[in-house]
Order: structure tokens, then C-alpha cells, then sequence
């Protein structure tokens, strides 16, 4: 009997305290709940995916147990969820710290891509320039940028995900979506998907789009 190879995939790491909320985070708890989650699934994976994360200093935290614990140093990527409930003079996570700030330390902490998920894909076009123009400052275009909005109309600041059902924008329809996916694409994006309410006609639409490129 051949044995069977049981393929790798990629890991999610959620936000710990629930997402959206940066007004819950407990720095003092990260490593309790964090390493057993790093320390079962490592065998298992070949990319860590830190996504929809509100503020910098859990994934930074994160980071720091991942790289104790997995000695064969996979990818480590780190997707922000953004400030959508109202207007700001520049892309904020929804701790309200900065796009450019947030850039800066997943640089100085080695990460491989700096994504966006679960916001509106209007502000994430916005942290993409930024992300854009702060990597090219610090010379460290081989970061890759990344993309996945949701299709919720904007969050307010209490919300909690998954706390029920969620009202999906009208106007978030697959060729609408394709039309921002081209606007990060140009901007610099390279990784790009979909979260909350963007189904699986919306990535049929950029993948027929990506195999006439």
C-alpha cells in the first residue's frame, strides 16, 4: 500500500480577540492562545497568513512566536483590516493607526506580503497607493501587496463579525468588483481574492479576466 502525502496549505491566523475590535486586544494573552494554534498547525503548513488584523503590535507579537517556533522560517504574510465607517485624511487600520505606520513595521519585522481584507474596497485602493509609495521608500519592493475586500456596507466602529447576518452592497457585483481588482492591479497589488460576500461568481470574473493577460 502506497502511503498518502498529505498536501500543505496555508495557515489563517485570525485576530485573537475577534475582528474589527482593537478596543478588545489583551497583548498580555497573545502567547497563550497563540502557540498552540502555531505550534499544531506548523507541521501541517507553508505559508502563515495573519489576516484581519485591526492594529500592528498583534501580528508584530505574532511574528515573533511564529519565527521561535517554525525552524523551517515558512512566508509569513499580514493582512489589515481598515477603518471604514467613515471618512479619514489618509488609510487607517481600525486601531487608528496609519497605513504608512503599519508598513514600516511589517517591514522591520520581515514579512513577505502586506495585504488588505474585509474593508471597503474604496479604502483599500487607498492603502494600496500608500503601501505602494512607503515600500518604495524603504527600497523593499520585493514585499508583495495584496487584496481582498468584503462586500459590507461600511462597518461601524462596535461591530462584531460573524455576529449574525450581514446586508451585502448591491452594487458589489462581479463586473463592479473586477473593476477595482484592475485598480489594484495597476496600483500594484498582486495578490488578489475576495472575503465577506464576495462569492465565487465575482472570482470566476477576475479569473477569466487574468487568463486573457
Amino acid at each position: 500500500m502506497k502511503a498518502v502525502q498529505i498536501p500543505k496549505l496555508r495557515d489563517s491566523l485570525a485576530p485573537l480577540f475577534g475582528s474589527y475590535r482593537a478596543d478588545l486586544y489583551q497583548a498580555d494573552r497573545v502567547e497563550e492562545l497563540a502557540v498552540p494554534l502555531i505550534e499544531s498547525l506548523n507541521p501541517y503548513v507553508d505559508l502563515w497568513l495573519s489576516e484581519t488584523q485591526s492594529l500592528i503590535d498583534e501580528v508584530t507579537r505574532v511574528k515573533a512566536l511564529v519565527d521561535k517556533i517554525d525552524s523551517d522560517k515558512k512566508p509569513f504574510w499580514a493582512s489589515f483590516t481598515l477603518e471604514d465607517s467613515e471618512p479619514t485624511s489618509e488609510p487607517l487600520l481600525r486601531s487608528g493607526e496609519t497605513v504608512v505606520d503599519a508598513v514600516k513595521a511589517m517591514h522591520a519585522i520581515g514579512v513577505s506580503a502586506i495585504l488588505f481584507n474585509c474593508s471597503q474596497p474604496e479604502i483599500i485602493g487607498e492603502a494600496i497607493q500608500v503601501t505602494q509609495k512607503t515600500l518604495a521608500s524603504l527600497n523593499a519592493q520585493s514585499i508583495q501587496i495584496g487584496a481582498y475586500a468584503n462586500a459590507f456596507p461600511p462597518q461601524p466602529k462596535n461591530a462584531t463579525a460573524n455576529d449574525g447576518l450581514d446586508e451585502l452592497r448591491a452594487d458589489l457585483t462581479p463586473p463592479a468588483y473586477l473593476t477595482w481588482v484592475k485598480q489594484w492591479q495597476k496600483d500594484g497589488a498582486t495578490l488578489i481574492g475576495g472575503c465577506c460576500g464576495i462569492g465565487p461568481e465575482h472570482i470566476a470574473a477576475i479569473s477569466a479576466y487574468c487568463e486573457t493577460k
